[in-house]
């Protein structure tokens, strides 16, 4: 059984001093024209770079330790003092908030974030499975169909980030299981999907906030992602094997 750990910060928890991020983050920074893409980019690092060293580290501080940067697909990958790491992370974000996602041990994690807001017909008929498009017009009310249509989108986002594809391909190749409406406010609870290309079934989890929608999906965990919120969260010897 795999166990998942998260971590949700936002921009206004961001250092204003930049002596967290490592020698090669710094290059990527720099390299970063625009306003909105820094800023989002720091809230990402930040807050993964947070979750890592309370989920795994020494619990020192010393965030500039670990660094994490793109492969050539553009995923992101964990480096703990120049050497690669197995733990496998997921990060995501939307409108000044983060979220990231651990599996420690390398196993595949996908997590996505999504604010709540109306999307239109031409949205779910696009992107949806001729499935999920009759649970969400089965839904009675604009409120709870938007609810439910982000977290369909959502939920596609997390199973093709892991499976390392992304966005890259059709997301109707990704069929939801949709949960129960109206969808319950707060807490986790399990979500399904499929992906016959890439092996199958895939299970995660799913929470609904008053603004934001949270997914996370990958490898089977039974039981509900743990949240890193305060620190001295400790993961097992054997979930740390693997590094590189």
């Amino acid at each position: 059984m795999s166990q998942w750990f998260y971590l949700a910060q936002q921009s206004r928890d961001v250092p204003a001093q930049c002596d967290w991020l490592g020698p090669a983050e710094r290059e990527v920074l720099a390299g970063l024209r625009f306003a909105k893409r820094r800023g989002d980019w720091l809230l990402g690092r930040w807050t993964a770079k947070l979750a890592l060293e309370r989920c795994c580290g020494s619990g020192n501080g010393a965030l500039s330790r670990w660094e994490i940067l793109p492969d050539a697909n553009r995923v992101p990958r964990v480096f703990r003092d120049g050497w690669p790491c197995a733990q496998r992370i997921s990060i995501s974000h939307s409108n000044g908030n983060a979220f990231c996602a651990i599996a420690p041990g390398g196993n595949a994690i996908g997590c996505d974030i999504e604010q709540l807001a109306p999307r239109d017909s031409g949205f779910v008929d696009t992107f949806f499975t001729a499935a999920e498009r009759r649970a969400v017009n089965a839904v009675p009310g604009d409120t709870e169909r938007s609810a439910l249509t982000t977290l369909i989108w959502s939920a596609k986002e997390s199973t093709l980030k892991a499976i390392l594809k992304g966005l890259s391909v059709d997301t109707r190749s990704v069929e939801v299981e949709p949960p129960p409406t109206p969808l319950a406010l707060h807490g986790w609870r399990p979500l399904y999907a499929r992906q016959p290309e890439e092996g199958g079934d895939f299970h995660g989890w799913w929470r609904r906030d008053e603004r934001f929608v949270w997914t996370l999906v990958g490898e089977y965990s039974e039981s509900e992602p743990v949240s890193l919120k305060q620190s001295g969260t400790s993961v097992r010897t054997e979930q740390l094997s693997g590094w590189q």
